[in-house]
């Protein structure tokens, strides 16, 4: 059973177990190889190998499952960064509203700071 979900804008999305892996793989943190242990998903990695998120020369031999000099690809990269943004909540996505805000306010203060001046005028 496949871990990679069809995306229907193309392309694959990934699980958070595929995105756990492709940060550790963006970090270096799998530099020396992965193969099969307990701690580690070799069929997750195989996954994003043959859906090319990532790069590995296969070692395998006869007593497991064995990639060494695991990279990330672009792609891969891209996926990563996709599945991030896809978990952000709608208010996180709004980024640019941060600036509209600050300036918001700042204009707001100013109309009610003018309007108390003109008030203790009158």
């Amino acid at each position: 059973m496949s871990l990679l979900l069809d995306n229907p804008n193309g392309g694959s999305m990934i699980t958070e177990e595929h995105a756990q892996i492709l940060k550790m793989l963006a970090d270096g943190s799998l530099a020396d190889g992965v193969d099969e242990s307990p701690e580690f998903n070799i069929d997750a990695f195989a996954e994003l190998l043959s859906a090319g998120l990532a790069e590995a020369k296969d070692a395998s031999a006869d007593t497991g499952r064995c990639y060494l000099s695991p990279k990330i690809t672009l792609e891969g990269r891209q996926a990563m960064i996709d599945y991030h943004e896809q978990k952000k909540g709608w208010w996180q996505k709004l980024t640019g509203w941060k600036q509209v805000y600050r300036e918001l306010v700042i204009l707001v203060g100013l109309v009610a700071a003018a309007v108390s001046i003109w008030v203790a005028i009158k």
